[in-house]
């Protein structure tokens, strides 16, 4: 059993890495020529299909337990969806063998050689990756050394993109002894319902793309630091997994106690309820009995329930970290797959964008789940060790400084398109070189013949 189970996992892994990695590059190939807004736009849709996929698979999961036919279903469905052939564009270049042949001459070439005497102009020395440069005697072209440049510049960023799955955690929680709203709660859908609504209504009003990584990984951070909070306060009662409240009133009530707490619970939620909304009701002259006109009756009520849902999310510190786990998700991990697409040099797009799905999807998890074992996290639903929490808030706080020193130094990479005077000049006076050189030779030539 074991056997089957593991082939058929590495199959799914493999499978859908390949696909993930490699679908967003498909997309953007679609659309040659477009403008960075519809690239943005096909990013943020892509990212978007993950939440909307999850929010009802993680519903159907805890509905009915089972998920086989659903995911049979969908895949039928979607190949329907892929009968007519996409445009395939080919690399012109392979971008690996680009940077290895660039790498491997700036190792064996320390000086210029045949530099261009225009060169002298410039201030600065060139580096020994420059060297690889035409104008420096070199075999490749400016922009394929910029474009390697590019690669190292960006491949130290990657770091911070393990972010936002280092402060995940993935359980399983599919069981017939959970209750509906435990099993919501622990399959993070409210996280993936906040996921939705962020991206559709706000991912056009944040700053820069450096600077929404950051506030991801800093909300990735506050993510880890409430659960150690959470486990910290709750470690002589860590098992406690209902949230609902006639639920959770009946769970933590002590049993001599537990008509009393439900008696309080009744009040509260139904009696203290009814009455505060028909007492506003005579304080704002609500004289009709089908519904309420009063515009300050509505103001009123709506600013109660807000304080009530702010003061309860104070105190239900468990479920908080959801929804900023989804801020972290909406600030994080689009912007950086758009900051990969939009620095990236075309030939070398998809090498980067496997690269982002490594480090954003493969390398988190991976540490995510080995820390699990140090700290005898063998609960398959959710982990209740202090110290586990704790390390992984070090990790993500060392990946935030590290990244925001790297993002303040990071230079973007902007194509100029403006005329380069050096190298016209540069062309003009090797032609006539040239020129001069084979008019001497065809001045011989007439003297040897006369």
């Amino acid at each position: 059993l074991w056997t089957f189970f593991s082939f058929a996992y590495i199959t799914f892994f493999c499978g859908n890495s390949s696909f993930a990695a490699n679908i967003i590059q498909y997309n953007i190939d679609q659309l040659v020529g477009a403008s960075a807004d519809q690239l943005n736009s096909v990013i943020y849709l892509h990212i978007l299909s993950g939440p909307l996929v999850l929010f009802p698979f993680y519903l159907l999961q805890c509905l009915f337990y089972s998920t086989s036919g659903v995911s049979v279903s969908l895949v039928l469905v979607s190949h329907s969806f892929f009968k007519h052939k996409l445009e395939n564009i080919s690399l012109i270049k392979n971008p690996i063998k680009l940077i290895v042949r660039v790498l491997c001459y700036a190792r064996k070439h320390k000086y210029p050689e045949n530099r261009s005497a225009l060169t002298y102009w410039e201030e600065e020395a060139p580096s020994r990756l420059d060297l690889g440069k035409d104008k420096y005697g070199g075999p490749f072209t400016e922009e394929e050394v910029e474009d390697v440049k590019t690669v190292f510049r960006m491949l130290p960023l990657f770091l911070g993109f393990m972010a936002i799955n280092l402060s995940d955690d993935v359980y399983w929680s599919a069981i017939d002894s959970f209750t509906l709203p435990t099993c919501l709660a622990v399959t993070d859908i409210l996280y993936y319902f906040c996921s939705v609504i962020a991206i559709i209504c706000f991912y056009k009003y944040i700053p820069s793309m450096l600077t929404r990584m950051s506030v991801g990984i800093f909300l990735a951070f506050i993510v880890t630091v409430s659960k150690v909070i959470i486990f910290f306060i709750e470690r002589p009662h860590p098992n406690i997994n209902n949230f609902i409240s006639l639920e959770f009133t009946v769970a933590q009530s002590p049993v001599n106690m537990r008509g009393v707490m439900v008696g309080l619970w009744y009040a509260i939620a139904y009696g203290l309820g009814f009455l505060i909304s028909t007492t506003f009701k005579f304080l704002f002259d609500c004289k009709s009995q089908y519904i309420c006109t009063s515009f300050y009756y509505y103001m009123t009520k709506s600013v109660l329930v807000l304080i009530i849902l702010i003061v309860f999310v104070i105190l239900a510190k468990r479920y908080k970290y959801q929804i900023i786990r989804s801020l972290t998700f909406i600030l994080m991990y689009p912007v950086s797959l758009e900051f990969t697409v939009a620095q990236s040099p075309v030939h070398m797009r998809g090498v980067m964008v496997g690269l982002w799905y490594v480090a954003s999807w493969g390398i988190g998890y991976l540490i995510s789940t080995m820390l699990k074992f140090p700290f005898d996290c063998e609960s398959q639903y959710i982990c209740t060790s202090f110290y586990y929490y704790m390390a992984k808030s070090v990790l993500v706080l060392i990946i935030l400084i590290v990244f925001v020193i790297l993002a303040k130094r990071y230079k973007y990479r902007v194509r100029k398109n403006e005329v380069n005077i050096v190298q016209i000049v540069d062309d003009h006076y090797q032609r006539y070189l040239n020129q001069r050189e084979q008019f001497g030779i065809d001045t011989d030539s007439d003297s040897s013949t006369d």
